[in-house]
């Protein structure tokens, strides 16, 4: 497949730090680093959820521990720059319509090894992981904590990431992408793998 067949279907494009969500078939697609994407589907309704996480945790939020119960500090004008904001937005807005865990499909992709994690943490050693392998890691935490199950991943390595979500059926086309060429052919991600 050189490109994807959108079949007719509204498309709309995700920047870094956004959220789209939808209730009518729609293609969402967006370019990932080490940034993550995560995406939702109800397989019954055409309900889609995708993210584009830059970062894994909010300095806001370790902030608000830091300070009395009293402080205004919030990070909600940042939140979906964070993967540790973005997860709880999600979950709260998948069970405000209704939609039990067990009836969506979660699906994971990004978190390429292209930056270390020097300068993004309090943690600024050699030793770090990088912002891809931290995205990855605390994404994947986070649901675990939930009991989610990922219905596919693709995350890690030393490419970018070109994807596509289908919110009518949930499938997700990815096109590996290196030095914005896109390098590799586009695939259906249907199942788990690294």
């Amino acid at each position: 497949m050189k490109s994807p067949d959108f079949r007719g279907l509204p498309s709309l494009y995700l920047e870094p730090n956004q959220l789209i969500h939808v209730d009518k078939p729609t293609v969402i697609s967006t370019i990932l680093g080490s940034c993550v994407a995560l995406t939702v589907h109800h397989p019954k309704t055409c309900f889609g959820v995708m993210c584009h996480c830059l970062l894994s945790r909010c300095p806001m939020k370790k902030n608000q521990q830091q300070n009395d119960e009293n402080s205004t500090t919030t990070c909600e004008q940042e939140c979906f720059r964070f993967v540790e904001c973005t997860v709880p937005h999600i979950l709260e807005m998948c069970a405000s319509r209704g939609y039990t865990l067990e009836s969506l499909n979660f699906k994971l992709f990004g978190g390429s090894e292209l930056f270390t994690n020097r300068g993004f943490g309090p943690d600024e050693s050699a030793s770090s992981p990088s912002v891809g392998s931290a995205n990855v890691s605390l994404m994947k935490t986070l649901l675990k904590q939930h009991g989610i199950k990922l219905k596919a991943c693709n995350v890690g390595g030393m490419e970018g990431r070109k994807i596509f979500f289908y919110t009518d059926t949930g499938e997700v086309l990815m096109r590996k992408i290196n030095n914005t060429r896109q390098t590799g052919h586009l695939c259906r991600i249907n199942s788990q793998h690294q």
